[in-house]
Parts: C-alpha cells; sequence; structure tokens
C-alpha cells in the first residue's frame, strides 16, 4: 500500500510503460518495481508527488525534530532580500541560517524584517532563530555550490564552521 512507504517518494525502474504518463504522478503498483529515490515527500489522493526535500539532508534538532532544511530555505528565499540560504541546525535547539542577500546594499533589519516575514509562515519548530551572513555568495567557483545551482552543504559546513559556531 502506497500509504505505507513514509513519505519516502519512489520512481519506477525505466522500463515500466506507465512511468512516462505524467511527471509528477507515481504509479506505484508493485512495490518491488520501485526504487527508493532519496526524496522525502507526500503523495496526495490524486496520487500526486510533493518532494519537500532529501533524506540526506534531514536536520534533527536536539529536541527530536525532523526537519527537512530545504523547505525552510525555500521559505526564506521567496523574500525579495535573499537570494540564497543554507539552514543549520543538526542537534540544536532551534535552526539558523547563512543568507546570501540580493543587492549588496542590503541592511541587517531589512534581512531580519525578511527572515520574520518567512518565519510567520512557518511553524514554530521550523523557524529560524539566528542567521549570519557570509563573507562571500555560494558560487560555483568557491566549490559551494554545484554547476546546475543546488548547495553543497557538506563544502558549506566545511568552509563556515567557524561563523556556524558562532550561531
Amino acid at each position: 500500500d502506497i500509504d505505507k512507504l513514509l513519505g519516502r517518494a519512489l520512481a519506477l525502474w525505466p522500463n515500466n510503460h506507465e512511468a512516462f504518463e505524467l511527471r509528477q504522478r507515481v504509479y506505484c503498483l508493485y512495490a518491488d518495481k520501485a526504487i527508493a529515490t532519496g526524496d522525502l515527500g507526500s503523495i496526495d489522493a490524486d496520487g500526486f508527488v510533493r518532494v519537500q526535500g532529501r533524506l540526506k539532508n534531514l536536520l534533527i534538532t536536539s529536541l527530536g525534530r525532523n526537519i527537512a532544511p530545504e523547505w525552510v530555505e525555500r521559505e526564506l528565499q521567496q523574500e525579495p532580500e535573499i537570494a540564497t540560504a543554507m539552514v543549520v541546525g543538526e542537534a540544536q535547539a532551534h535552526l539558523a541560517a547563512l543568507i546570501i542577500p540580493t543587492a549588496a546594499g542590503s541592511t541587517p533589519a531589512r534581512i531580519e524584517a525578511a527572515v520574520a516575514r518567512a518565519n510567520r509562515r512557518l511553524p514554530d519548530y521550523a523557524q529560524v532563530r539566528a542567521w549570519v551572513l557570509p563573507a562571500e555568495p555560494f558560487t560555483f567557483a568557491n566549490g559551494a555550490l554545484t554547476a546546475n545551482g543546488r548547495l553543497r552543504r557538506a563544502n558549506i559546513l566545511r568552509a563556515q564552521e567557524p561563523l556556524i559556531r558562532q550561531l
């Protein structure tokens, strides 16, 4: 039963004739024809998949909450003042974020207001309680982003460790 898959999205083997029908729909006819993708998500009543994050990026706070950082980052990045955000908080009581502003002239007060607006859309346990501006933006050249613009979390954590410890 698809509902017993604990929210993990599955993808079918490429040779399944139904896999091409709708990209957003997952047909799980037989469990042995499905492979785990590592995505965290849910399947709605119509069979559409909502991907919420990656299992390998899951943060477990000191309070035992499992939080997909991509969800919180997406909320932060909806604010016009925030170009990129990386949420941290593994084994911590609260979440924090490394924030890259959209403009060089962004003031801390404007960033703080943007974080507050994003927090209003998040439940208490997923709100960002502290944030910091790294000295340089995340780029492919400095190893912080992949070629297609995704965060290289391990590289950023390593490079920004002293800054993250201050949060």
